[in-house]
């Protein structure tokens, strides 16, 4: 490496000129501009990942956006939940199961 920059200096000469903090930049800077094309493609990797990560959105009409909220008892949130369980649900599940059922029934 010394040689590249200095090639008619010997190794003494070449230490004397340059400060060791020199050298290691020195170094540094070469070693960087070899494997440039490395680190262009990591860069280019890490830029890559900033995409936005998680489930896709759904199209429009299929996302669920409306919310109903009734206030129950405590015995009566219990049997939903047994009811849901047994059904082989979560809460949420049965619930809109249960009242689009009853919606068509009626």
């Amino acid at each position: 490496m010394l040689r590249m920059l200095l090639p008619s200096a010997s190794m003494d000469t070449a230490i004397t000129f340059f400060p060791v903090s020199r050298l290691f930049a020195i170094k540094f800077i070469l070693d960087l501009l070899c494997h440039r094309k490395y680190i262009c493609q990591i860069l280019f990797v890490a830029q890559k990942q900033n995409k936005k990560m998680g489930r896709p959105k759904l199209p429009k009409g299929e996302a669920k956006s409306e919310l109903i909220r009734a206030r129950v008892t405590p015995s009566e949130y219990k049997s939903f939940e047994n009811a849901a369980k047994s059904a082989g649900k979560d809460i949420s599940e049965w619930a809109r199961k249960t009242l689009i059922d009853a919606a068509i029934s009626h």
